[in-house]
């Protein structure tokens, strides 16, 4: 299996560090961007032909279901990965909505990300267990 690329989208940087930490424990994924100003998505989404945009939920001044949405329209083959916080059970539903192939808690293992970009790039769909029970 080729490794599955991924782009990291996320304002803060040290939110971004930590996520490409967390996936380069596994020699299935490789990371090949990060971004943090969602303005630019498009661009580096094409350009480095990401196969999964793993995604901070939190765009100061930005709704990130429209940033979901321009993603999954532009190109449709790309998977959505959604780092969320518990608390935004609306917004959640907007995004999965909008395109998104999974969400996935800000407080999950790095396990669970890397299964959920696996699980997303063949072609699945991963909601963490307490999301969906609230």
């Amino acid at each position: 299996m080729n490794k599955v690329k991924v782009l990291i989208a996320a304002k803060n940087s040290l939110v971004r560090k930590d996520i490409c930490t967390l996936l380069e424990v596994s020699n299935q994924i490789k990371v090949v961007g990060e971004i943090s100003d969602a303005g630019t998505i498009e661009n580096h989404v094409s350009g480095n032909k990401a196969d999964v945009v793993v995604m901070d939920m939190d765009w100061p001044g930005m709704d990130e279901t429209e940033i979901v949405r321009m993603i999954r329209k532009n190109n449709i083959d790309i998977k959505v990965v959604i780092l969320a916080d518990q608390n935004y059970k609306t917004r959640i539903l907007h995004n999965l909505k909008a395109g998104a192939n999974s969400i996935i808690l800000k407080k999950a293992m790095s396990t669970d990300l890397i299964s959920a970009i696996l699980t997303v790039y063949e072609g699945g769909y991963v909601l963490y267990p307490s999301i969906v029970r609230t």
